[in-house]
């Protein structure tokens, strides 16, 4: 009994994997350039699109980082601590049904203080 729910677990992982997997068509990994502090809010990137994104702040900065649209302050938004980091993951979308939906890199937006900066890699 044990072994036939183990091998059902693995299965059910397996075919988890296979659809996910099976939903893209290739994956392409892109490091964005680091982004130097600038005190303002400022977009991700001037164009492009990804599926996913890993934003880091390196653990020398003094500042957190902030991100999310472009109503971010020092107050508002997301925080990413020194030497932390923040993974976008993938979503479901809807064209086509149960694809990964893709995102505008130019409605992302971070806020690093002057001196500080973030790195960021994306995928699609």
């Amino acid at each position: 009994m044990r072994c036939t729910i183990r091998n059902m677990r693995t299965l059910a992982v397996l075919l988890l994997l296979a659809l996910t997997l099976g939903a893209q068509d290739s994956l392409t990994i892109f490091p964005l350039n680091d982004i130097a502090g600038t005190g303002s809010p400022v977009n991700l990137a001037s164009s492009g699109a990804a599926r996913w994104c890993q934003l880091v702040a390196p653990a020398g900065n003094a500042s957190v980082v902030r991100w999310g649209d472009s109503t971010i302050t020092t107050s508002r938004g997301s925080i990413i601590a020194a030497g932390g980091g923040q993974f976008v993951p993938p979503m479901v979308g809807t064209n086509p049904p149960g694809g990964s939906a893709i995102f505008q890199l130019a409605n992302v937006y971070v806020l690093v203080q002057i001196g500080d900066s973030l790195s960021a890699t994306c995928g699609r």
